[in-house]
């Protein structure tokens, strides 16, 4: 069982100048013997030293990092604050494939959904009380998940020919509280309607992690190993996906 770090004194606020930007970030120390840096999901940075690193050479580090830190960050300010529950009316923000578009309720003489530009429009033919609009919705984003989800699938394959995953499975939606993506002993993948929301590098990821497991059903080195080959930029993409919460349509 791996030795829990202990963390010696609390957290001290800390800047550093890089080039015009100026990285602030929360000092804390412990008997580690290497230096963390994480970019937190409010976009806060957070440093654990060795005790005996000295306040130069943690900053040496940060500034080496600091390309991957300013990204993070931007990568994090682009997404739009969490909505706890929708209501499903004019105005309300929604994500699709990365990018955030306003909800426009439009009564019509038959019922479709339209994106335009930074709109996605739901026309009615019912009504437009948030039981029909979410309905509507929620059809049209399942349609585009499945559509969508295929095409990845498809193109995802050339990625892992290469570590032995020579046919594509069949792939099924599945609504899943915390997870994006899951493959059965039987080879059969999920893979949650919600992904919709996140960008097509990030929905290639787990398409590829998925498949991944076909040849290594465990989170294990060799599962990893399989990975690295299949996607060498899978980590990037994951840092990525970890900022887009999974929440209810």
């Amino acid at each position: 069982m791996p030795k829990e770090e202990k963390e010696i004194d609390l957290m001290l606020e800390q800047s550093v100048e890089f080039g015009k930007s100026k990285i602030n970030y929360r000092l804390s120390r412990s008997d580690r013997k290497t230096l963390g840096i994480t970019v937190e999901p409010s976009g806060e940075v957070s440093v654990n030293a060795p005790l005996a690193a000295s306040l130069y050479k943690i900053e040496e580090v940060i500034k080496k990092r600091a390309s991957w830190i300013l990204r993070q960050k931007q990568e994090i300010a682009s997404y739009p604050p969490t909505i706890p529950s929708r209501k499903y009316i004019t105005g309300e923000a929604f994500r699709h494939l990365g990018k955030q578009y306003r909800l426009k309720v439009v009564g019509s003489d038959s019922d479709k959904v339209l994106l335009r530009k930074n709109i996605i429009e739901v026309h009615s033919c019912k009504g437009d009380t948030p039981d029909i609009i979410e309905s509507l919705l929620k059809e049209w984003l399942k349609l585009e998940a499945e559509s969508i989800f295929s095409n990845r699938l498809i193109y995802c394959m050339q990625f892992v020919e290469k570590i032995g995953v020579n046919s594509a499975p069949y792939i099924k939606l599945r609504k899943m509280r915390k997870r994006w993506g899951s493959c059965t002993q039987d080879g059969l993948i999920f893979l949650n309607p919600e992904l919709i929301t996140a960008p097509l590098d990030c929905i290639d990821y787990v398409i590829i992690h998925e498949l991944c497991h076909l040849k290594e059903h465990s989170h294990s080195k060799r599962f990893f190993q399989l990975l690295d080959i299949a996607l060498p930029s899978w980590a990037e993409r994951k840092r990525k996906l970890d900022y887009i919460e999974i929440y209810e349509l």
